[in-house]
This record gives C-alpha cells, sequence and structure tokens, in this order.
C-alpha cells in the first residue's frame, strides 16, 4: 500500500457518507483505458472505470479489484484517489467469466483483506462474480453492499429457450447459468442497494429472483471519445491500415459466438453478390479479439469467419484488426460507410451505441437489446426487417440509423 500511495486505514464505523469505496469487477482485462474488443473486457470494465474516475473526481477514493495474469502489475494507479489492485487466483493466465466462479472463493478472501487495510466503507460488485466478492466483503465487515448485475443470467437463459422451470436444461457447459444464477442470486439477497444499468432490470429482479429492494438505474453510456470523433485526427490511421474514409464497413466489439461475427462476413458478402459495382473498392473492417493469443471461443469464431470468406471469396476485402484504444475505434466508427452487428444475443449493444454517438448508421441484428429504444421513424429513418434460419430459430436484422 505504501509503495503506490495507497492510503492505509482500518474503519472502525460506517460513516453517513462512503467515503472509501472498493468496487469489485474481478474478470476480464484491465487497463486506463482497458483494451477493447478481448474477451470478457468492454462496457463493464469501461463503466466501471469511468464511474470510479467520477467518485475520484469528487474527492472520494476508490479501489478497483479484478483478477491479476500475466503480463499485467499487480497494482496501478489511475488517477488521484483511484488504484487497481489484481489479486492472485487460479494461476498466471486469463480465465473467462463463465469458468472463473471456482476462484471467486480466493478472490474474496483477497478482497477481504485490501478492504480491511484500505478501510472500505462500502464495496460495489459487478455481474455475478464481482457482486459474490463484494458480499463477502460486506459481511465480513460490516460495510454497506451495492450489486450492479450488468445483465441477468436467468434472462439470458430465457432468451436462449432454456426452461427456467427445468434446471436441468442450466447445465451448459459454455455458459454455467446454473453457477452464475447462484451466485447473483446470494448477491442479491444479501446486496443493501441495486444498481440497474436499464429501467426493466428491478422488474426482473421482482418476477425471477423474487427480491425486492432500492435501486438506482444508471444506464451505460458510450465513450466521450465517440462524441469527439468527428474533431479527432484520423489521416494516418486510415493511412496506417490502407483505409478511405467511407471506403469501409466495420464491427467492432469481443469476438464471441453470441455476437455471430462470421454472421457479418456473411452480410458483406451477400451485398457484394448483389450490387457488386456499388460496393466496388469497399471493404469490411473487422476489429477486436486476441490475435496472438485467441480463447477456444474466439478461435471457432476466427474458423467461421475465414469459412464465409472462402464462400464469398472475399480475400482482402475482408481486414482484421487487433483491439484498438478508444479514440482509434471512434476514428474508424465516424469514418466508416456504416457498423454491422448480427447479434443472436445481446442484452443491450455497445458497439451500436458508440457508432451511433460517433454519427455511423447502423446495421443490427433485432435481437440486440438497444433495438428496443429505436423508434422507427423517430430515433430511425429506416427499418427494414430481413431474416434467416438459425439453430435459435429465424433472426431478424433491422437497419437504422439516427436522425
Amino acid at each position: 500500500f505504501k509503495e503506490h500511495g495507497i492510503p492505509f486505514s482500518f474503519c472502525e464505523e460506517t460513516p453517513s457518507r462512503a467515503e472509501r469505496i472498493l468496487m469489485a469487477s474481478t474478470h476480464g482485462y484491465w487497463g486506463d483505458p482497458p483494451p477493447a474488443g478481448v474477451p470478457d473486457t468492454g462496457g463493464q470494465t469501461y463503466y466501471v472505470l469511468k464511474v470510479s474516475k467520477a467518485w475520484a473526481k469528487k474527492g472520494r477514493q476508490v479501489i478497483i479489484l479484478a483478477r491479476w495474469f500475466e503480463p499485467y502489475p499487480r497494482v496501478e494507479r489511475f488517477a488521484e484517489n483511484l488504484w487497481l489492485v489484481r489479486l492472485r487466483a487460479g494461476g498466471d493466465q486469463f480465465v473467462r467469466k463463465e469458468e472463473i466462479y471456482p476462484l471467486v472463493p480466493e478472490l474474496a478472501e483477497g478482497a477481504v483483506a485490501v478492504a480491511a487495510l484500505f478501510g472500505a466503507q462500502a464495496a460495489v460488485g459487478h455481474y455475478a462474480d464481482g457482486m459474490a466478492v463484494a458480499l463477502e466483503v460486506g459481511e465480513r465487515l460490516g460495510i454497506p453492499v451495492v450489486a450492479v448485475p450488468h445483465s441477468l443470467g436467468v434472462r439470458k437463459a430465457a432468451s436462449l429457450g432454456y426452461d427456467l422451470y427445468d434446471p436441468e436444461t442450466w447445465f451448459d457447459e459454455r455458459y454455467n447459468f446454473w453457477i452464475r444464477e447462484a451466485f447473483e442470486l446470494a448477491s442479491l439477497r444479501g446486496a443493501n442497494l441495486e444498481i440497474a444499468n436499464a429501467p426493466q432490470e428491478p422488474e426482473a429482479l421482482k418476477e425471477y429472483y423474487g427480491v425486492e429492494f432500492p435501486h438506482l438505474v444508471m444506464p451505460p453510456g458510450a465513450g466521450e471519445e465517440f462524441f469527439e470523433a468527428e474533431s479527432l485526427p484520423y489521416r494516418e490511421l486510415l493511412a496506417r491500415y490502407g483505409l478511405r474514409s467511407k471506403g469501409y464497413l466495420i464491427y467492432f466489439g469481443r469476438f464471441s459466438e453470441a455476437k455471430n461475427v462470421p454472421g457479418v462476413v456473411k452480410v458483406f458478402g451477400e451485398m457484394k453478390r448483389m450490387a457488386p459495382e456499388v460496393l466496388e473498392g469497399v471493404k469490411l473492417v473487422l476489429v477486436g479479439g486476441s490475435l496472438r493469443e485467441p480463447s477456444d471461443e474466439e478461435r471457432r469464431v476466427e474458423e467461421g469467419i475465414e469459412e464465409e470468406m472462402e464462400r464469398y471469396r472475399l480475400g482482402e476485402e475482408v481486414l482484421r484488426l487487433p483491439s484498438q484504444p478508444w479514440s482509434a475505434l471512434a476514428v474508424l466508427a465516424h469514418h466508416s460507410l456504416f457498423f454491422i452487428g448480427t447479434q443472436r444475443l445481446e442484452p443491450f449493444g455497445m458497439g451500436a451505441a458508440e457508432a451511433m454517438a460517433a454519427g455511423t448508421p447502423v446495421a443490427i441484428s433485432q435481437v440486440a437489446g438497444i433495438v428496443r429504444w429505436i423508434r422507427d421513424g423517430e430515433d430511425a429513418l429506416s427499418l427494414i426487417h430481413i431474416s434467416e434460419p438459425t439453430r435459435l430459430g429465424m433472426i431478424s436484422y433491422a437497419v437504422f440509423c439516427l436522425k
């Protein structure tokens, strides 16, 4: 603590205002800013960082707790009054969020020690794993616990067609819903306050979990870089990748199977097939994923991308880029023709929101959560539905852009 300038103070009683806050967001990659497009990183980590910075600017002191793995340092100072502490648990390699639950007891034990030394006066937990860690801290130290689910496993399971009244159908090695649901239920029943990311979330908690307690709604938002994209320098970045302004389509985000990135390539291929003269010289840019050390899921997504590229003979017309800084993403989004998303499942859809903030039209799957807030004729110039069969049934795509 002394080496990194972290205050060291045991807190004997909880004041009316929490001046020292512990933010538990244990999965994913971390940095300032968090790397965009790598596994389990993006909307949540960016949200936690921005909220923590806002508190730090107000004079509160904040520690963000994450899980340590190579090659990252154990402690980083992001700003005055704000630190990131990475806790050891389960080896030195990245672990995806669906497999992190066996490591939560070890993470929680470390979090209790850090919180006690820091004199934390409130614990805020993010997602199922972080909420469970925050609950352990709160119960052991007798301080308030705030739960921020970000998304609810039971709602995601329902959207995938699982029978919510038959838990055996939840035993899915890919998502581990049955473990996630248990962690969420325990955390939500033990929390003092919930911060919801959508107005419907408190209703879902009452319907599915039978819990009802004080809550606030703090919706996620696009980073300020996307609103400033028009004024950011772009020529050097575009030249580096051989791109021209308004000469490419773009997808950026995680390379998870739920995002259906091969579907983006398929849409591009169909467009080129139907109107080759219109899209002559236009490229598709795919940003995200871990190109050096991809996860098993990312490898499957990459294989799907290659299959679609071969099917439509796209060759060099598809450009793969590694995760980019947020300012670079904003520039790439602003200078694209439009953003494409063919999600099979997405609670909200930050990529689409960020592209729209950058002033870019969006073509997106109708199952993306953000579509619930898009009103045809008001927020959208057009709303065109296209359907295709998948293993999850017919998937519809809606094309829209801001007025």
